[in-house]
């Protein structure tokens, strides 16, 4: 959400022919970030609102970002750049972790969908 707000900050003052936000703090570059901000709050404000479960949708994103760089990526990454000087018990072991994350992840997308569709029932 910040890397939004730098890049369309810079381009609206771009745009308005104002310093971009390294340039120092004119007044309207100040208020500019304020209006921008302020829309980003609101449309964020917005989705949450429109969405019936957010909290489900919350867990379905949750699931899968925290099993996959949690479990999966980092023994899969370490075989990838230690593999070669791994013992094959080292190697069973990191294939055990991701295939446990693996689990996670599909067990934690699958009650998320659940609850969702449970929501959307109810």
């Amino acid at each position: 959400l910040a890397a939004a707000h730098e890049l369309l900050l810079g381009a609206a003052a771009a745009a308005a022919g104002l310093p971009g936000p390294e340039g120092g703090g004119s007044r309207a570059l100040v208020g500019l970030a304020t209006a921008i901000r302020a829309l980003l709050v609101i449309a964020l404000a917005a989705f949450v609102w429109a969405v019936p479960d957010f909290g489900a949708l919350v867990t379905f994103a949750g699931g899968v970002a925290a099993a996959s760089c949690g479990f999966v990526l980092p023994p899969l990454v370490h075989l990838r750049t230690h593999g070669m000087w791994m013992s094959p018990v080292g190697k069973a072991f990191n294939v055990a972790v991701a295939g446990f994350g693996l689990v996670v992840m599909v067990s934690s997308v699958y009650y998320a969908v659940r609850d969702m569709l449970s929501a959307r029932g109810a």
